[in-house]
């Protein structure tokens, strides 16, 4: 078994030395990214099956029970998937939290279902679960009105409040709206530093995304549906954007999504990193955020899920302490994948490692639209 797109590698390189401190952003796995293949080349970061050396064969021809276990590693070198990028990294990776839906209205509502204390108290992480970005409102707004920019704004401001200007604060999903809709809470939540707030129309909007990040005292952020190499470049050479923020399993995998920081390097543009999957994703993402110089943050929406930490082995726990990430020194990704709790989560009717067609074409909501 072997899940195929998690790296690709340069020349060999000997290990450097791993100092400084990185933030992170939210990553997702999609069964795309496992394959059933048994390619092991060294150039691919492989899952093997493995048992303990007592599973050969018995006095009595059986084969003894072992724990089911997948190790994620390369099928050479054994170096982890950072020094393929780069001599040194940093030793770990900041992440940010999104508030838990729960605090939030579901898609297509126009206000939360909670008061701005509620949003403050409920969505607001503790520095015991970490020193994390979060991204306290989703509105889907036809065209903001003065009435919507000062209710926002006490959402913000209650948010704001609680947890002070020390630790960075973000707007997640705004959009899509219109550009003088978006132009406006940009310039209302000026008083209250955000990092950025993101998707405000769709990327492709090039000139009118310029015209956003002229005007907005906010920093703006797209890029967790783009993923072309030369739509990044674009949006950077153009500074049409402030920021960008790459989803890693759409925008290419390990490789492609540091080629992408690289780039926004250049031309001055910081990269955040969209993710919000298990931890093999999480994994890959952090090992790509700790070898790219203009990382900012990773996001993550697993500190209220029980079980997630669960389903890999094979390094420190909690995953995600204080707001940070250790960057694993083991082959691969450093992990070891959780076989029985795995399968004790997958959805109904689905298998594990079984063929994934579906994820063949390409079916974005902006596909469904553009393509």
């Amino acid at each position: 078994m072997s899940i195929s797109r998690l790296t690709a590698t340069t020349s060999k390189r000997s290990r450097g030395s791993t100092t400084a401190s990185i933030p992170v952003l939210r990553l997702a796995t999609p069964s795309s990214m496992i394959s059933t293949s048994s390619n092991t080349r060294a150039t691919r970061s492989c899952v093997t099956s493995t048992t303990s050396p007592q599973a050969a064969t018995a006095a009595d021809g059986s084969t003894p029970t072992a724990p089911s276990t997948s190790t994620v590693t390369p099928s050479s070198f054994g170096t982890p998937c950072w020094l393929k990028l780069r001599r040194s990294c940093s030793s770990n990776t900041v992440t940010y939290c999104v508030v838990p839906r729960s605090v939030i209205a579901t898609h297509g509502a126009i206000w939360p279902p909670v008061s701005p204390s509620q949003a403050s108290k409920n969505g607001t992480p503790t520095r015991a679960r970490g020193n994390c970005t979060i991204s306290p409102i989703r509105s889907w707004l036809p065209k903001v009105t003065d009435r919507g920019i000062d209710r926002l704004c006490e959402y913000v401001a209650a948010v704001r409040d609680a947890i002070g200007y020390d630790m960075p604060l973000s707007m997640d999903h705004l959009g899509h709206i219109g550009v003088k809709s978006a132009i406006r809470p940009g310039k209302a939540y000026e008083n209250f530093n955000l990092e950025w707030m993101e998707d405000v129309i769709p990327w492709y909007y090039t000139d009118l995304l310029k015209q956003i990040t002229d005007a907005s005292p906010t920093p703006t952020l797209p890029g967790e549906d783009i993923y072309e190499f030369t739509d990044f470049e674009t949006l950077c050479m153009e500074h049409a954007v402030d920021k960008i923020h790459p989803d890693l399993e759409t925008s290419g995998g390990i490789l492609r999504t540091h080629k992408v920081g690289d780039m926004a390097f250049r031309y001055g543009v910081p990269m955040a990193m969209h993710f919000a999957g298990t931890p093999v994703g999480c994994m890959a993402n952090v090992h790509c955020a700790a070898a790219t110089r203009n990382f900012l943050a990773l996001e993550n929406h697993s500190l209220d899920v029980p079980f997630w930490q669960n389903l890999v082995t094979g390094i420190d726990k909690p995953i995600i302490n204080k707001g940070f990430i250790k960057v694993p020194d083991g082959p691969g990704l450093g992990i070891t994948l959780n076989d029985d709790e795995m399968k004790r989560h997958l959805k109904p009717g689905t298998g594990y490692f079984e063929p994934t067609p579906m994820w063949d074409e390409k079916q974005s909501w902006d596909d469904a639209i553009f393509s």
